[in-house]
């Protein structure tokens, strides 16, 4: 596996506060899940920041622009992911893949990827705020956003256009607010 820049938190000792900012990270792997990463966060890095980055991943497949990858018992949680432009170019490649990742915010980022789902949020990451991030080169065979786990519960979508979407499970909600009619819906 490659990363650009990794973060691996462990029990005893969090990443915490770190700022990762105005960077252009090229990660570029082979083999047959090359598990590459631009900005890879794993097990209790929280209250970072990640902004103004370019990212872009490379490889035969399962490369993610941002991975946060938690554990129950080791989150990711309360990070900000804003204003970079990411760029993944394999197959089951995500823009953005939050897992056991709760209370991020994900604003104004821009997204292209068309060989995958552009942001997944998986097991049990809930309370996320997605604020007007950016889909472009949309392929409609996979999901601007995939919530691939009915553990999604207090997520926002805030002014998030959206036009191919996936929810996995029965039971969870989420909010979704359009800033200039200041108009709410909740689903579940």
């Amino acid at each position: 596996a490659n990363y650009g820049i990794y973060l691996l938190g462990i029990a005893s000792g969090p990443v915490n506060n770190t700022n990762i900012s105005n960077n252009n990270i090229q990660a570029i792997c082979s083999g047959v899940a090359s598990n590459c990463s631009g900005i890879y966060l794993q097990n209790n890095a929280n209250y970072n920041i990640i902004g103004g980055n370019n990212i872009t991943t490379n490889g035969t497949s399962a490369d993610f622009g941002i991975y946060l990858f938690g554990t129950a018992a080791l989150a990711v949680n309360s990070n900000t992911i804003s204003l970079n432009t990411i760029t993944t170019n394999s197959p089951y490649s995500n823009g953005i893949n939050l897992l056991y990742s709760s209370s991020n915010i994900l604003d104004s980022n821009t997204i292209d990827v068309s060989k995958a789902d552009r942001i997944l949020i998986n097991s049990t990451s809930l309370n996320n705020n997605l604020t007007n991030n950016l889909i472009i080169d949309r392929n409609y065979s996979y999901y601007d956003i995939n919530f691939s786990s009915a553990s999604i519960n207090g997520t926002w979508l805030i002014d998030q256009y959206l036009e191919n979407y996936s929810f996995t499970g029965l039971g969870g909600n989420i909010n979704i607010k359009e800033n200039p009619f200041n108009f709410s819906l909740m689903y579940t």
